[in-house]
């Protein structure tokens, strides 16, 4: 069989829930998978990491703003990346609602792949072609990326991240996202950001610690 009609068999779909459908051409470098949130599916998550070298990895619970901040900082950035695309628990969204900007997955199709609510973070991880890690500062991410060894990119929301994030950071092991003064996080201090961690000397230092 067709390794394209084996992959729509496994991963193809519509998600009501978040409005995104499965892209399924292999020379494609941008995947939006939607509602596939069971591992045991059969899809090769490896297909996630192999397109191109060095990515950073993004997951972060967030509203629909930061969300488009988040894609805006990505597509400033220039920079590969893999997008676990999560709302916030108290955001209700329907199928009609735009999940990204209007003509994102276009524009940034060769060199970002998005995926919705679902991705095996660890086999990601541990990947080579991870160079950075973008997320919450969680405790759970925080192990997982000290374990894999991959440097971090701290946007934490709740008081016990900003204070894992600002360790991380002392420890040398990753960067923090700056917020303005009223919280709110923007795409062009994400950018930067990335662009420390996965293209200036910084993020080479923090990667051979």
């Amino acid at each position: 069989m067709d390794m394209k009609l084996k992959l729509w068999s496994w991963a193809g779909g519509f998600s009501a829930e978040t409005g995104l459908f499965v892209f399924l051409e292999m020379a494609a470098a941008v995947w939006v998978v939607g509602g596939v949130r069971d591992p045991t599916m059969g899809v090769d998550w490896r297909l996630l990491v192999v397109f191109m070298v060095s990515r950073v990895f993004v997951v972060v619970s967030v509203n629909k703003e930061e969300i488009e901040e988040i894609a805006r900082g990505l597509e400033l950035s220039n920079v590969n990346f893999i997008w676990v695309v999560n709302f916030s628990f108290d955001e209700k969204i329907s199928g009609s609602d735009k999940i990204l900007p209007e003509g994102y997955i276009e524009r940034v199709k060769e060199r970002g792949m998005i995926v919705a609510k679902w991705a095996p973070q660890a086999k990601i991880l541990r990947h080579s072609n991870i160079g950075g890690f973008l997320n919450h500062c969680g405790s759970n991410s925080i192990l997982e990326s000290l374990y894999f060894g991959v440097p971090l990119i701290a946007m934490p929301v709740l008081v016990d991240q900003f204070i894992a994030a600002r360790y991380m950071v002392e420890l040398g092991v990753g960067l923090e996202v700056k917020r303005e003064e009223n919280g709110k996080v923007k795409a062009e201090e994400i950018a930067k950001a990335i662009k420390n961690l996965m293209v200036e000397k910084k993020g080479e230092e923090l990667r051979d610690r």
